[in-house]
């Protein structure tokens, strides 16, 4: 290993050798950590316990404070896929407040267990480094699936409604188990390599666990501002009841970018750090959708349900379960299949179910006429 270091500049061989705070080096070192070779060299003698359970198989990517690696679980009969996400700096370092976040992130993910929320298999400390294995999301997130694998703007109405089932699946779970996630958007959506759609990432999450019915819920200023309601935005306190309405807001701009490439309510990316003109634009605009066919009314009006400016009239969780346009995405996808096929699962979505979802909001409205057959998306 001290042969190997002396391959790269100082502080690279301090964070090889758990030295320094890697963090601190990270921009530093890492394009020699995405070397696969230089990695598992850097595991060897890291962590016992984690090199009984995985392998480390290739690089994924990287963030501002990790490289997220795909790794299997070893003597699986079935090679099983995991996650491996190494964070620069010890994360149970209580004292530390940057810490606190990955901290929670932790402990919420330990509690859930769901087919559509991100599954935890271990943490492990090495060196100077932190380690959270989980569900390996081969086909990345959301946004990575539109614009980089399937290449549109615009995804299909059929598409989005299978990925929409999935994701209030998995917020039904959270608040049944009393958890706001406070943070969905494209990035916070994965899929993994059934085409399964799971929600990560809950580090700034809030428990109403300890809330009576009838009490009220005080509202931090957290997640992505673009996708922030206007209650988070005033930070304002809510009967505990409408806490799910919370995330409700945020799938419904997820959705309106997935549909139409843009945000709702006139907002621009470049009105991402004025959260006080993002709060004036929801309130004063009012939500309209482009001129397109593509879409159908049961669509944008179950957009309407969700981005509800008024939170009494929003959509709770249960409500958009029970919405005519969810119904049909449950009639489709009940008995969907295991697709380890991205190819195959796009062209079966497009035939076979563009067709089943037509015939059902034809007999939900007889006079719909517009035709999934003509849609410009996947």
């Amino acid at each position: 290993m001290r042969q190997n270091c002396m391959k790269i500049d100082h502080n690279q061989k301090k964070v090889c050798q758990g030295q320094n705070d890697p963090k601190k080096d990270f921009k530093s070192i890492k394009e020699y950590f995405k070397d696969i070779n230089n990695m598992k060299l850097f595991l060897k003698d890291g962590c016992q316990e984690f090199n009984q359970n995985f392998e480390l198989l290739n690089y994924v990517n990287s963030g501002s404070c990790g490289l997220v690696f795909e790794g299997k679980i070893k003597n699986s009969p079935t090679s099983q896929r995991v996650g491996l996400k190494f964070l620069m700096g010890k994360i149970l370092e209580h004292k530390k407040e940057k810490n606190q976040k990955k901290i929670k992130e932790l402990d919420f993910q330990r509690k859930l267990h769901h087919k559509n929320i991100t599954g935890l298999y271990g943490f492990y400390e090495i060196k100077n480094c932190s380690c959270i294995a989980m569900d390996f999301a081969k086909y990345g997130d959301l946004e990575y699936f539109q614009k980089k694998l399937i290449q549109k703007k615009n995804l299909s109405e059929t598409v989005i409604a299978y990925i929409t089932l999935q994701i209030l699946e998995g917020l039904q779970y959270c608040h049944k188990c009393k958890i706001i996630h406070m943070d969905i958007k494209q990035q916070n959506i994965l899929i993994d390599e059934y085409l399964n759609i799971k929600i990560t990432d809950f580090s700034v999450s809030q428990s109403y666990e300890n809330c009576k019915n009838g009490s009220k819920f005080s509202l931090p200023l957290a997640g992505t501002s673009l996708y922030m309601s206007p209650e988070v935005l005033s930070k304002m306190e809510i009967d505990v009841e409408d806490c799910n309405k919370i995330d409700m807001f945020s799938l419904g701009t997820l959705l309106y970018n997935l549909a139409f490439g843009q945000f709702p309510f006139n907002l621009e990316f470049s009105d991402r750090k004025n959260f006080k003109g993002i709060l004036e634009k929801i309130n004063q605009k009012n939500l309209s959708f482009p001129n397109t066919k593509s879409y159908s009314n049961l669509f944008k009006n179950f957009l309407k349900g969700l981005l509800n400016k008024n939170l009494k009239n929003r959509f709770s969780i249960w409500e958009a379960m029970e919405d005519p346009w969810i119904r049909g995405a449950k009639l489709i996808f009940k008995e969907k299949e295991k697709m380890y096929d991205l190819e195959k699962f796009l062209i079966n979505i497009v035939t076979d179910n563009i067709k089943l979802f037509n015939d059902y909001l034809k007999n939900y409205r007889p006079d719909y006429s517009t035709s999934f057959s003509s849609l410009g998306g996947v």
